[in-house]
């Protein structure tokens, strides 16, 4: 919704979901929001059992299936280039000087993460990075091209497999140990941690943590979240769950 709330008039929008399964009716609800802008959507599906031999993250509300973004290549066959963001962040702007961004020469362009910058006994310290700036993977312009080029697919597995005991966010971490100095730098407003203290107007604001807005609505930026979840089919049943579970605490 925020996307298309914030999408330029002329920019025409496609988006690819990449799920283990959403049901009918939660389709026709999300296509519903064409009455804000025309998109186009597809639906595709990836079997769990290709992620089995990726270990889950350490963190409970990180699910497994956040490991399908190995296969976007695959998925997206016939793109090149595209933006990749997590479920749990709202755009607050134009995304198009993030699809601008010249990306040739790199696997995918992301925000440094903040968390191994201010806390410098972290996990990282752990990962065969060779000098590499580790970046957060909530939000990536991914080069689809140069994936095939270099069969990186092939290489997450390998990288999972290999270093599979330092991985404490698998997903982001095989990213980051398979991209190294391969991966171009975003500014931070591209990817606003609202756990961390910033100074910037945000571009896409990211609940990375285990706090959601949707679970706990008096958290920083949370109002911009119920804004756009009132243009949504999803509205009343997301503050219906808010109510049972504070309730039932």
């Amino acid at each position: 919704c925020s996307i298309l709330k914030n999408s330029h008039k002329d920019i025409d929008l496609f988006f690819y979901i990449l799920t283990n399964g959403i049901s009918q009716i939660n389709k026709e609800k999300i296509a519903l929001l064409k009455y804000i802008k025309y998109f186009s959507i597809s639906y595709i599906f990836i079997d769990e059992t290709y992620i089995s031999d990726i270990p889950n993250s350490s963190q409970k509300h990180i699910k497994n299936c956040t490991n399908f973004r190995f296969f976007t290549a695959k998925a997206l066959q016939n793109i090149d280039k595209c933006i990749f963001l997590d479920a749990d962040l709202i755009v607050e702007s134009n995304l198009l000087d993030l699809w601008n961004t010249d990306i040739d020469d790199y696997f995918m362009a992301c925000v440094p993460d903040m968390y191994p910058r201010i806390y410098k006994d972290n996990w990282t310290n752990n990962l065969p990075l060779n000098g590499s700036i580790y970046v957060n993977t909530g939000v990536c312009l991914f080069n689809l091209k140069k994936w095939r080029e270099n069969n990186v697919e092939q290489k997450f597995f390998i990288n999972s497999a290999l270093y599979y005991k330092l991985l404490y966010y698998p997903d982001q971490d095989i990213l980051n140990i398979t991209f190294q100095n391969k991966i171009k730098y975003l500014n931070e407003q591209w990817n606003t941690i609202v756990m961390f203290k910033h100074n910037h107007i945000p571009q896409i604001i990211h609940w990375a943590g285990y706090e959601k807005p949707w679970k706990f609505p008096n958290i920083i930026y949370a109002d911009k979240f119920w804004f756009y979840a009132q243009f949504t089919a999803f509205y009343e049943l997301i503050l219906f769950d808010n109510i049972i579970a504070n309730n039932n605490n």
